[in-house]
């Protein structure tokens, strides 16, 4: 698990509010966010100064998140981000530093204790992202 002081920090800026878009919908991708999950992503956001407190990031996802209400329940659900993909600066001096974000979004989605198959799909996809192709993610998720 990564912690503040740690790889992060030397993404540019860019590249932290792409990881701190990829944290909140990796938290979504449920379609719920308990508790565990909150604290989970305000510590791992805090290294970023626009999502270093649970205000900032409530705000955030206010703005970034789209909810969608389902016409045959009526129940609001969130429309996940879809993102470009990520080019990560290839000279941090870091040895895969994509695959480090991609455990780090892997431990967002069982923050809650429960990893479904539609956290697991959005977790390949943002793996597809991060540049990896459907074998190495699986690969990755096998390790």
């Amino acid at each position: 698990m990564a912690n503040a002081g740690d790889y992060r920090e030397m993404l540019t800026d860019y590249e932290k509010e792409q990881y701190a878009n990829m944290s909140i919908g990796m938290m979504w991708a449920d379609g719920k966010i308990d508790k565990a999950e909150i604290k989970q992503l305000v510590e791992r956001l805090k290294f970023i100064p626009q999502f270093d407190s649970l205000e900032k990031i409530t705000k955030h996802i206010k703005e970034f998140i789209v909810f969608r209400k389902d016409q045959a329940t009526g129940i609001y659900y969130p429309e996940l981000p879809n993102f470009t993909h990520l080019k990560i600066k290839q000279d941090l001096g870091i040895p895969n530093i994509a695959f480090q974000l991609f455990i780090d979004l892997g431990y967002m989605g069982i923050s809650d204790g429960e990893f479904d198959d539609l956290e697991m799909t959005y977790f390949m996809y943002l793996g597809h992202k991060l540049g990896f192709t459907k074998n190495k993610i699986q690969d990755l998720i096998h390790w």
